[in-house]
């Protein structure tokens, strides 16, 4: 019997330590803090979130291949008149210029 109880008060003693050690432990050992990551995390993926509402919302992911190409199309010949548009008016104004320079020409003869 006092053999058993000898090695009962080891073991208590044993775990007496540990337990007194477990505190200091868990300070020295706690995970890392990982709210700002994940913050971040959130609001990246808020933002994406707000991103993908605003591109699903887009008419352009609506419409038909066909159309699309129609569109593009539209969009192709409208830049082109413009241009044609503009360099007819570059056109008007040199001839409109050497008519007057002919003129000055003409007249200084």
């Amino acid at each position: 019997a006092q053999r058993a109880f000898d090695d009962l008060r080891a073991e208590i003693s044993v775990l007496r330590r540990s337990v007194e050690a477990l505190p200091q432990a868990w300070r020295e050992n706690r995970p890392p803090d990982y709210t700002e990551d994940l913050a971040r995390v959130v609001k990246a993926m808020n933002t994406v979130g707000t991103h993908m509402e605003a591109i699903e919302a887009s008419p352009t992911l609506k419409m038909t291949p066909q159309a699309y190409g129609k569109g593009i199309r539209e969009a192709g010949l409208a830049v082109s008149q413009e241009m044609q548009a503009a360099f007819e008016k570059a056109i008007a104004e040199v001839q409109r210029e050497r008519q007057e320079l002919a003129h000055i020409i003409g007249q200084s003869r």
